[in-house]
C-alpha cells in the first residue's frame, strides 16, 4: 500500500502545468475581404514569474493570429524565458485544437528568431511615507550598470492549413504550446462581443506596477535568426 501511494505521488508530480489565456471575440474571418478591417485576433498574454528574478518582474508570453485565407491561419507567438535555450521555439511542440478537442497539426514554423531583452529598470521600494511614489505607477529606479540583466524571447510564426479552417470553426479554437512539463493554451471563442482574460496578471500587479518583460521599460539588445545558424 505504501508503495502504491508513493507511485501515485510521483505520477502527480510529473503532471503538466497548464496555463491558459482566453478571449471571446467576433470571428476575424468575417473581415477577410474587408478593406477597412484587418482579419486578426486580439493578443493574449500569459504572465509568469521566474524564481531567480525579483518579484518586480513578470515574463510575458504572447500569441495572436491572422486569417490569411479561408484555409490558412498564421499565429504570432512569443515565448519568454530567463535562459536562451528555453525560449527558443525550436524546442516547443505546437498544435491547434478545435472546440471538440480534435488536433490540427502544425505546418510551417517561419521567421523564427530569439531576441535578447535587456532589463535596466526596477520598481522603487515602496514605503507608506512615499507620497510621490503612491501617485506614480510604476514608480521606477534605474538599475546600476552591473545589475542590468538579460532575458530571452523566442518568436516565430506558426502556420496551420486545412480546408475551410478559418470559416468552419464557429465555436473557436485553441493554440497549444508545450515543452517538458509546461503547457500554454491560448483560447479564442467566437461570439458577438469582445472579452479578454489574460493569465497570471493580478490587480495587485497592476496597482504596484509590476514590470512586464518584454514591455515599455525593456530594450531589445540583440537578435539571433534561426536561418543564420545553419
Amino acid at each position: 500500500m505504501r508503495r502504491l501511494v508513493l507511485a501515485l505521488l510521483l505520477l502527480a508530480g510529473c503532471g503538466v502545468q497548464v496555463r491558459e489565456a482566453s478571449a471571446v471575440q467576433p470571428n476575424p474571418a468575417r473581415a477577410l475581404h474587408s478593406v477597412d478591417e484587418i482579419p486578426q485576433s486580439v493578443t493574449l498574454y500569459i504572465y509568469q514569474r521566474d524564481h531567480l528574478l525579483s518579484r518586480d518582474y513578470q515574463l510575458r508570453n504572447s500569441a495572436s493570429f491572422v486569417v490569411v485565407s479561408r484555409d490558412r491561419l498564421r499565429f504570432h507567438v512569443g515565448i519568454v524565458r530567463r535562459e536562451e535555450d528555453d525560449a527558443d521555439t525550436v524546442s516547443w511542440d505546437a498544435w491547434l485544437e478545435d472546440a471538440h478537442g480534435h488536433r490540427i497539426a502544425r505546418g510551417e514554423r517561419e521567421v523564427a528568431h530569439v531576441d535578447r531583452i535587456s532589463v535596466g529598470w526596477a520598481l522603487y521600494p515602496y514605503r507608506v511615507d512615499d507620497s510621490w511614489c503612491r501617485q506614480t505607477r510604476p514608480c521606477l529606479r534605474r538599475l546600476d550598470p552591473g545589475r542590468v540583466f538579460d532575458v530571452y524571447e523566442g518568436r516565430a510564426d506558426y502556420v496551420f492549413t486545412a480546408p475551410d479552417l478559418a470559416t468552419s470553426q464557429d465555436d473557436g479554437f485553441t493554440l497549444v504550446l508545450r515543452r517538458g512539463g509546461v503547457e500554454y493554451r491560448y483560447a479564442w471563442l467566437f461570439g458577438g462581443h469582445t472579452e479578454v482574460r489574460h493569465y497570471g496578471r493580478t490587480k495587485v500587479d497592476d496597482d504596484v506596477g509590476t514590470l512586464a518583460i518584454p514591455g515599455p521599460y525593456t530594450v531589445v539588445a540583440g537578435t539571433k535568426y534561426e536561418s543564420d545558424r545553419w
